[in-house]
């Protein structure tokens, strides 16, 4: 087992929609992997940066929200030789007091 684990950086972009409320996150984000192997848990940590709309029948009540939110997130990742990857995540809204599950399929490249 390797002593000295393994550090990643990641990008992403999510849109959601529910009935006149809808939004997109730009998470940035810190990976720290303890495991080597093509199955590891994994911590991270970074920011998000949201917009969220709301859209009602009176114009005079709509509105948008533009800000960013402190993330910290536990998880457990399976990557695939070709470079797929598979992970499933429990992801802390620090400013939000907020615990979201998530899941996400992706692709990683080794740049070192």
């Amino acid at each position: 087992m390797n002593l000295i684990p393994y550090v990643g950086l990641g990008v992403g972009y999510g849109y959601f929609s529910v009935d006149t409320v809808s939004g997109s996150f730009i998470p940035v984000f810190a990976t720290v992997y303890p495991l080597t192997g093509s199955f590891s848990p994994f911590v991270e940590g970074g920011l998000d940066f949201l917009t969220v709309k709301f859209q009602s029948a009176n114009s005079l009540l709509n509105s948008t929200f533009r800000g960013t939110q402190l993330i910290v997130g536990v998880g457990a990742e399976y990557r695939f030789d070709f470079g797929l990857l598979l992970r499933a995540e429990l992801v802390r809204f620090i400013n939000a007091q907020l615990w979201s599950p998530g899941a996400a399929a992706g692709y990683s490249i080794a740049v070192f």
